[in-house]
């Protein structure tokens, strides 16, 4: 027998089947099956195949597959595969189970062709996903983070690896097929299915990229707070910078860090921090934060002598705050400290007159402080009205100091003063 025979046999076989006339339902669906069988064997034995005869049995499996279900509903299959043991290979007498929803049971000839481009789609967004990935890491690894709370990113990382393989390897392919099999996908959706699936990978690497690093960066951040409210620097540093490398923009942070760089005289590192947080829209953070950089920025630009740089963040500072922010303690204080700060610096240009009409905003904001009388009694002195001045170095003295250096260097001014009036 030929293959063509095989072939003319096969057609038979499904003209019988579809007949419905004959032979008993069980021996007609037993000869479709064989009859393929029959055909299998002559292509694997003869290279001698012509292009119709390919066409042929093309056409002819396009005719059993919607008859697939009633014939092997009519056997036995597990039986008669015990007895013929067929490789996996003739698919035929291994059906597969009913898809996942009847819908999945159409098919759409159309959709066939594009099925390349589901295939490119499954490239590009693992490539995606394996590009954030990449950036995830970068941030992880960097500023000494351990490995503990990191399992979303361990995750992240093998879903990313798990959808490339299946892409890119013939196990991974393999593997694929076996997941879609048991999840009762046909076949002609498999090129769409892997397209979502690679969707899936890519948006679950987004979200843990977009919602769990800037939650283990708040993390970090509250750890450093804890550090620093603990006088441990070292340790509240490293967390800060922890953070914002989990978290680049994070602005308080970016302020924190400023904090703790004052705090180990490291005024360049300070103001760099700080110029990250005023170059923000103050309607986009805490407003507080933001004034307190601005006022923060300023000092450390006067402490320094640039007088110039530093009216710009101060002033800009006091402009923006309005009636309603100073019904809050903190933003009185705030404003106090801008004005006691504009006109330190109006006293290191000579701008004495402009430094008096300041520092006087200032003690009327808040008189018990020290700060601005020290200032302004040295504003006095320079304008030789020394009783005037005597009062104001009274009241530097006297006034509620904190811990800034000069401050310190403020009041022992103060009493060199002093004691130098009661001399005389």
């Amino acid at each position: 027998m030929s293959l063509a025979d095989t072939l003319n046999r096969y057609e038979r076989a499904l003209n019988s089947w579809t007949k419905k006339g004959g032979e008993s339902v069980g021996d007609r669906a037993l000869e479709v099956l064989t009859a393929r069988d029959a055909v299998q064997h002559w292509l694997e034995k003869t290279p001698d195949v012509t292009s119709e005869q390919l066409l042929q049995l093309d056409a002819l499996d396009d005719r059993l597959d919607p008859q697939k279900p009633n014939i092997y509903a009519a056997l036995d299959l597990d039986h008669w595969r015990s007895l013929l043991n067929p490789p996996e290979r003739a698919t035929w007498w291994y059906p597969q189970p009913p898809a996942l929803w009847p819908w999945l049971e159409q098919r759409h000839p159309w959709l066939e062709h594009f099925d390349w481009l589901f295939t490119f789609a499954s490239l590009f967004f693992l490539t995606l996903a394996a590009t954030v990935v990449l950036e995830t890491l970068n941030r992880v690894v960097g500023e000494g983070l351990n490995t503990q709370g990191l399992f979303p990113v361990v995750v992240q990382v093998l879903l990313t690896i798990a959808g490339g393989s299946a892409a890119l390897t013939q196990n991974g392919r393999n593997f694929l097929r076996m997941i879609l099999t048991r999840l009762r996908i046909p076949t002609h959706w498999w090129q769409e299915f892997s397209a979502i699936a690679a969707l899936l990978i890519l948006l679950i690497v987004v979200g843990i990229h977009k919602l769990y690093l800037p939650q283990l960066a708040s993390d970090r951040y509250q750890a450093g707070i804890a550090h620093y409210e603990a006088r441990q620097f070292d340790r509240a540093l490293q967390a800060y910078k922890q953070s914002l490398a989990l978290q680049p923009d994070f602005v308080e942070a970016h302020y924190s860090l400023g904090l703790i760089y004052e705090d180990l005289q490291r005024p360049d590192e300070a103001i760099a921090a700080y110029q990250r947080v005023v170059s923000q829209d103050a309607d986009a953070l805490d407003k507080l934060i933001w004034l307190r950089a601005h006022n923060n920025l300023g000092r450390l630009h006067i402490l320094k002598g640039d007088y110039r740089p530093a009216w710009v963040p101060l002033d800009r500072a006091l402009q923006a705050m309005t009636e309603t922010d100073l019904s809050s303690a903190a933003m009185q204080t705030e404003r106090y400290n801008l004005l006691k700060n504009l006109g330190w610096m109006w006293l290191g240009q000579g701008r004495l007159l402009e430094a008096d009409e300041l520092l006087q905003q200032a003690i009327a904001q808040n008189p018990e402080r020290a700060a601005a009388h020290c200032l302004q009694a040295q504003v006095l002195t320079e304008l030789e009205a020394p009783e005037v001045a005597q009062a104001a170095w009274l009241s530097c003295l006297g006034g509620e100091r904190n811990l800034q250096p000069e401050e310190a260097e403020w009041a022992a001014m103060a009493r060199e003063q002093l004691e130098g009036g009661k001399r005389e």
